[in-house]
């Protein structure tokens, strides 16, 4: 099986589990990939799972899935499964760590480089920029990863900052990237996707549920 099915997989059973699913963990502490889940019988799953999850992925029928990764494919989209060796060894460490990961831009080196979270409200001080954007910038120009959510205010300053430094950031994303998302940040996110990456965990169409 060429490594473009598998992935389709993993985006299926990020579909039918959610984000955060709390059975993620426990799901692949017993199967090695995503296409064993699909695989299953539904006595082996439900000797793991509640049947309410057992019964979602019983329906959950594939083709969906496919046409999520056609459209990353198309769109210029990276997609990293849990599996993947590009996968950061500390997100599995979380409780319910993600299924799938899209990504545009470079994966940077998470294993191995320290990252700094630097976020912030949207409606901030003339002092909140500049310590936003000074605080980056120091921490990037001394190789630190800055990752920040790509929001107007604080999240913006931060970047910029990490990019005045010619340092790597990291703009975690809260939908697809196929949604219109905070069209004034759209030059910066397309900066920071050739200069570092945007990541998320939801497919490109899935849009924002909370701003």
């Amino acid at each position: 099986m060429g490594n473009d099915e598998i992935m389709e997989y993993y985006i299926w059973l990020q579909l039918c589990l959610g984000q955060g699913n709390r059975y993620i963990s426990k799901i692949f502490e017993s199967f090695c990939d995503a296409k064993a889940v699909y695989d299953a019988d539904n006595l082996t799953l439900s000797k793991l799972l509640p049947k309410t999850v057992c019964e979602k992925l019983d329906k959950s029928a594939l083709a969906y899935a496919k046409e999520i990764f056609e459209k990353c494919k198309r769109c210029g989209i990276e997609v990293i499964t849990f599996h993947d060796v590009k996968y950061p060894k500390g997100l599995k460490e979380i409780v319910n760590p993600p299924i799938v990961l899209y990504l545009k831009g470079k994966m940077p080196d998470f294993d191995n480089i320290p990252a700094v979270a630097v976020v912030g409200p949207r409606n901030v001080s003339d002092f909140g920029k500049k310590a936003a954007y000074s605080l980056s910038y120091r921490l990037a120009k001394s190789g630190m990863i800055v990752v920040s959510g790509g929001a107007v205010g604080a999240d913006s300053y931060a970047h910029i900052g990490a990019l005045k430094a010619e340092g790597i950031t990291v703009l975690v994303m809260p939908c697809g990237f196929s949604v219109s998302y905070l069209e004034e940040n759209r030059a910066l996110r397309e900066h920071i996707a050739k200069s570092g990456c945007l990541i998320g965990e939801y497919p490109p169409d899935m849009p924002i549920t909370r701003f």
